[in-house]
Parts: C-alpha cells; sequence; structure tokens
C-alpha cells in the first residue's frame, strides 16, 4: 500500500515539475510550484487516508472532505472578490 503512496507524489510532483519548467522559467513564478507541489501532497495523504479507513467508512469520509473543500472554497473566493 505504501508503494501506491510514493508513486502517486512521485507522478504528480513530475507533473508539477515538467508543468512548470516546460514554460519558460520565471523566478516570479515560484509560487506556481510550491502551489502544485502542496496540491500533490495534499492529494497524496487523501489517498493514504482513503487507503487506511474500511470501505463502508470511505464514502462519509469523501463526503466529509467535500464539504470542507467547498467551504474553503467559497471562503477563497469571498477573499478574491473582498481585495478587488
Amino acid at each position: 500500500m505504501h508503494w501506491v503512496i510514493h508513486l502517486t507524489l512521485l507522478a504528480l510532483s513530475a507533473i508539477n515539475a515538467y508543468l512548470i519548467f516546460r514554460r519558460d522559467w520565471d523566478p516570479m513564478d515560484a509560487w506556481l510550484f510550491v502551489a502544485g507541489a502542496a496540491m500533490a501532497l495534499l492529494i497524496t495523504l487523501l489517498l493514504h487516508l482513503l487507503l487506511q479507513v474500511r470501505s463502508e467508512e470511505r464514502i462519509a469520509l469523501l463526503r466529509e472532505v467535500a464539504k470542507t473543500a467547498k467551504a474553503d472554497l467559497v471562503a477563497f473566493l469571498k477573499l478574491l472578490r473582498f481585495w478587488r
């Protein structure tokens, strides 16, 4: 099970690096690389958590994660609207 998690993080990190370095690298775009790495880590941690829980608990866990993600997205969009 652990090799799946490590391969997922490795693949997501490689995709992130490819997408950043494919275009002309600009040091001002470093935040994109950091954001992509953070997303890769969060996706990998979610996969790790899903592989540890029993199958009947996975749906409830995914629903809770979706609710939290929706609330975070709404708060982020409100902040963006406030800054404009």
